[in-house]
């Protein structure tokens, strides 16, 4: 498999050389008309063959394959078969063009003195459909190998020869490009086995699942060229020009992962055929993470150097439009996921699957562009449209292939309540990022709908019930911790405000959220449309954030909340859960660290780089307890994983990058900046603190109320102002609700944690270890900075893990009692 991709790769890289040289060679030979009409002439082929080939190019290859694996003689009836289909609609093709020649002529090159290169375009459909057919059947047997001889001969070695030798006309050479297309192509078709046995059945085989996928192709066009059409009629000529090259980018990444396709495709219809699911999914995990890999670090390379590649390549009148140009790229990925993936739908099912996703994904342009002007101005809806339909077309292409080789390690169901749920748990992070007390109403609507899903999800078990009464306990000492301050103690009526104000969110909002997400999740495998969703979420404010060079995209105050995503996804990443291969998490790892770099966030930085940590230690424990006792080198072979030693890695590529950047007299615009700020002085932190630990001191068991530390301690840096909290959530928590206050808020949260890490550790679970660190990065980040409503993901990712840790918990009792009950003599004391 692997000399199948390489070669294949190197092939479509010599026919990308060979297309380049093509047209330098027709410059030179014709000169600026000439490469005009030639070029125009191959696009119009490009647009002409789809309906040529109708689909064949897929169902030859995947048909004979299939037939192959079950080592049926049906596979040399495929070929005459599909030569039929193809000469029919060839054929129509070609009358068209040749009896409105003229029209057709004004239509693709803008006048009717080009007719005689419209009549030479159906040599080139007759033989660019007998490659498809001969190429094919290549793939289809598994002769890779010849298949991309072919592929090179035709494509690269033809087009050479007939610029050189019918280089006099345009014309002319794509005539001498068709005849030798064609003979090329029946060289191998003659050596090869071919039957006209049951050809009927395989026309109408063949006819039913070709035909249905031509409209796919056709939108698909359309999807590519609807963004700079739309530019062109609501801007002008030059942008949309920037536009056009920026899908045209999209494209071409694209197009450099088809050998992926070509590969995959016969390899999965075999697979299909013999029943071999699993080892597919492996081959899924294992090409797919590495392309991906490639193309995230290729798409992070074209963002940070775009406007560089703008001005080189097109000139610095163009540089207005860089901005554009990087909002484009961004449907590099999911495209990248489209190409990769689209062949295993193609080889599972008869029905147009792909053709279907890329209808609906043109209507979500559609869609979108029409709404999205009324948000923002007509070019970037376009562009933002664009993007956004192919995210859209890469999740249904993933939620298909996924169904077929069950790629998450579990079925997705469909029922709709459930799918209610993983509806709202794949908003959480939205949900989460959006909320806040400056926002109490769109909060409680939340809230409300958490709750009115979480009603139909509901269970009434112990670990759910214990859940409900720290909830609850939480709730009503708030409660009564808000009325003693209001009624009993003496604030000021702007620490009253405030904390009313957080105890009105806290409670009505945080806890509620908190419950409703908990009640949907009962193991940690089931938060997996919340921890994708985050680690998608993360990585797309990572590429902005890299892109852009650190703009503050969610704010100028929200700064904090940039840092924390992108932490939140890298931490995610590199466990070996929703990413699978070990080379796409260490991509997604190093973005990580640009991001974190780049975000300008002291506090997210520190939290990023302890988890980076506690998962090295996480993996390396749960190797250990996974060795037996009398393992040699037990501790040395538990502490040289790959997933040990990939957070460590990242931990010296981040202090590395700190201490390249680290300059005292001169700015990087990167968070070293704000490290070196620390040489003059913690920022007031160490007051907070100090002021923090006396209130605890002056009133222990208590608290001085909700809001009694606002307006104490005067913020340094900005004269005349007061900070509200001490920064530091488990501090204020003690210092205004006191000691009881955080033996129920905070101490029940620590040990059910401990329990769920101990249980994480024994199973060597990624999913545990996934919701673990994401409740470490906000429960970090909550000890150096933010109040106790606006660390609400510690609230409500923190308390979905107090119930996996109960339930844990209560396991491991249950097995204790279990053993000592079957046990005939007490269990020794150690």
């Amino acid at each position: 498999m692997r000399r199948d991709y390489v070669t294949t790769f190197i092939t479509e890289a010599l026919v990308v050389a060979g297309y380049l040289l093509a047209f330098k060679l027709v410059a030179d030979h014709l000169g600026a008309s000439g490469f005009g009409e030639y070029a125009l002439a191959r696009r119009t082929l490009s647009l002409l063959l789809p309906l040529g080939v109708v689909g064949l190019d897929i169902g030859i290859t995947r048909y004979v394959s299939y037939a192959s694996a079950e080592r049926s003689p049906s596979s040399a009836g495929y070929v005459p078969a599909g030569l039929i289909l193809m000469a029919v609609a060839v054929a129509i093709l070609s009358a068209v063009l040749l009896v409105f020649n003229g029209f057709w002529a004004q239509v693709f090159f803008g006048s009717e003195t080009y007719a005689t290169t419209i009549i030479s375009i159906p040599p080139l459909l007759a033989g660019g459909s007998l490659h498809v057919a001969a190429y094919g059947y290549l793939r289809g047997l598994a002769k890779i190998q010849k298949a991309n001889v072919l592929m090179a001969v035709n494509h690269v070695i033809v087009p050479v020869l007939s610029i050189v030798l019918f280089g006099n006309s345009v014309s002319g050479i794509l005539v001498a490009m068709g005849v030798a297309w064609t003979v090329v192509s029946l060289v191998p078709l003659a050596r090869l086995p071919l039957t006209t046995a049951h050809l009927r059945e395989r026309i109408r085989e063949l006819a039913r699942f070709g035909i249905p996928r031509v409209p796919g192709d056709v939108v698909q066009l359309l999807l590519f060229a609807m963004p700079g059409i739309l530019v062109a009629h609501a801007a002008d000529i030059r942008v949309a020009g920037l536009v056009a090259f920026g899908v045209a980018a999209v494209r071409m990444i694209g197009s450099a992962l088809t050998p992926v396709s070509f590969v995959l495709l016969p390899f999965a219809a075999r697979l299909f055929a013999s029943g071999s699911v699993r080892q597919l999914r492996r081959e899924i995990i294992e090409v797919v993470g590495i392309t991906m890999a490639g193309t995230l670090v290729l798409v992070v390379l074209l963002e940070v150097f775009a406007g560089p590649i703008v001005r080189i390549y097109l000139g610095p009148s163009f540089s207005s439009g860089v901005d554009t140009l990087r909002l484009t790229l961004f449907g590099a990925l999911p495209w990248a996921v489209y190409i990769s993936l689209r062949s295993v739908i193609d080889a599972r099912h008869v029905r147009p699957i792909n053709a279907l996703n890329m209808v609906i994904s043109f209507a979500a342009f559609v869609v979108l562009a029409v709404v999205l002007r009324h948000v923002t101005d007509d070019t970037t809806a376009a562009v933002l449209a664009f993007v956004l339909s192919l995210y859209l077309l890469a999740i249904l292409t993933i939620v298909e292939v996924n169904r077929i080789a069950d790629i998450a390690g579990r079925p997705i169901e469909r029922r709709p309540v459930v799918l209610a749920r993983y509806a709202m748990l794949a908003a959480l992070p939205v949900a989460v990022l959006v909320s806040s007390p400056q926002r109490v109403t769109l909060s409680a609507l939340m809230a409300a709908a958490y709750v009115l899903v979480a009603v139909f999800s509901f269970k009434w078990t112990r670990a759910n019930r214990f859940m409900l009464a720290y909830v609850g306990a939480a709730a009503i000492w708030m409660t009564i911790s808000w009325l003693r301050a209001k009624y009993l103690l003496h604030l000021t009526p702007d620490q009253l405000n405030y904390g009313t104000a957080k105890f009105v969110y806290f409670t009505f909002i945080v806890l509620p959220i908190a419950a409703a997400v908990s009640m949907m999740i009962d193991r940690a495998e089931d938060s997996w449309p919340a921890i994708g969703s985050q680690l998608m979420f993360g990585v797309g404010i990572g590429l902005v954030t890299v892109a852009l060079l650190g703009d503050r995209i969610l704010g100028y105050d929200r700064y904090q909340w940039q840092g924390n995503l992108i932490a939140l996804a890298t931490v995610i990443a590199i466990q070996p859960w929703l990413i699978k291969n070990f080379w796409a998490s260490a991509a997604i790892g190093v973005l990580g660290v640009a991001g974190m770099m780049f975000a300008d966030a002291r506090q997210s930085l520190a939290a990023f780089l302890l988890v980076l940590f506690v998962t090295a230690f996480y993996w390396a424990a749960a190797k250990y307890v996974e060795l037996k006792p009398e393992t040699p080198n037990r501790l040395w072979k538990a502490i040289s994983g790959r997933y040990i030693a990939l957070p460590l890695a990242l931990v010296l590529v981040t202090a590395g990058a700190i201490a390249f950047t680290y300059n005292p007299n001169k700015l990087c615009h990167c968070v070293t900046d704000r490290i070196i700020a620390l040489q003059s002085g913690p920022g007031d932190r160490d007051t907070l603190l100090l002021r923090g630990l006396t209130m605890v001191e002056q009133n222990p068991i208590l608290g001085a109320g909700p809001g009694a530390f606002s307006g104490v301690v005067a913020d340094s840096e900005n004269k005349g102002n007061y900070y509200q909290y001490p920064h530091n959530v488990p501090l204020e928590i003690a210092a205004e609700t006191g000691l009881i206050g955080f033996v129920l808020l905070i101490v029940p949260l620590l040990l059910t944690w401990l329990a769920l890490v101990r249980t994480g550790i024994q199973r060597a679970s990624p999913a545990i270890a996934s919701l673990i660190m994401v409740v470490a990065v906000f429960f970090i980040v909550a000890n150096i900075s933010g109040d106790i409503p606006s660390d609400r993901g510690m609230w409500i990712f923190g308390i979905v893990a107090l119930k996996l840790g109960i339930d844990a918990w209560q396991t491991r009792t249950a097995q204790v009692t279990h053993a000592r009950k079957e046990s005939p003599e007490p269990a020794p004391v150690s």
